[in-house]
């Protein structure tokens, strides 16, 4: 069953990305959580603190949901204020990373930087 479920989320998150590509307004920031968009950061080469941290976060939320659900014998009025507080937390933990702008540029020719001369001259202004 969870295959069955992760197949499923797997084959949404490209229907999101073919069919709201290009898309504004609302859809265009639907069209933005596919798994696709997601990760053409680290296809380009760049990698970023903000990302990790939120992937990280919605991982291991989803990992935390599963386990509250999934325990049997534990009736639903007490799943439901579990499941709410980690939906809290993981909400708070997307908004801070959205705030960390730090990235690594991890290409052989730097090409997502700028050349060493202008990051010399960047620092000392």
């Amino acid at each position: 069953m969870p295959a069955i479920i992760t197949l499923s989320f797997t084959i949404g998150s490209w229907v999101l990305d073919f069919a709201l590509a290009g898309q504004t307004g609302v859809l265009g920031v639907i069209s933005r959580l596919s798994l696709t968009q997601t990760l053409r950061t680290f296809e380009q080469g760049l990698l970023s603190a903000g990302l990790v941290i939120g992937i990280a976060a919605a991982i291991l939320s989803f990992c935390v949901l599963a386990a509250i659900w999934l325990h049997p014998g534990v009736p639903v009025r007490r799943k439901l204020p579990r499941s709410v507080a980690c939906a809290a937390v993981m909400a708070a933990l997307l908004v801070i990373a959205t705030q960390i702008g730090a990235s690594a540029d991890l290409t052989e020719d730097r090409r997502n930087s700028f050349p060493a001369a202008d990051q010399r001259e960047s620092r000392q202004v």
